[in-house]
């Protein structure tokens, strides 16, 4: 056959057999965890940083799902002005395009949202 023959030894392990970017992803949800229960710690922590160098930064798209899930729900119950605003003008940017997925999949719509 004219296929491409790969060995899986040669694949790099997926990202959720790596026991260094599970163990970050523990640590970001246990942070994200303590900033749920108490408002203040959002700031404490500086959470909004740590959430849009992961969102930027990190290969693991677990992190990334999650960072975006929980940013989004902040800017819901803390910004919503703000969150509103850049959401209608996302949603108009998404028609044009034609692309849905700026909606539906939390990391782009995230990644979005700081563009706008």
């Amino acid at each position: 056959e004219g296929g491409v023959s790969m060995d899986a030894s040669a694949l790099p392990p997926p990202a959720w057999c790596d026991v260094a970017l599970d163990r970050r992803l523990a640590l970001l949800l246990t942070l994200m965890a303590r900033c749920a229960l108490d408002p203040d710690a959002f700031a404490k922590y500086s959470l909004s940083h740590v959430i849009k160098v992961v969102l930027l930064g990190s290969e693991d798209p677990r992190e990334r799902y999650y960072a975006g899930v929980y940013l989004l729900k902040h800017w819901q119950l803390n910004q919503q002005d703000r969150y509103w605003r850049t959401l209608r003008q996302l949603v108009l940017q998404a028609q044009q395009m034609g692309d849905e997925r700026l909606l539906s999949n939390p990391y782009l719509t995230v990644n979005a949202l700081l563009q706008v």
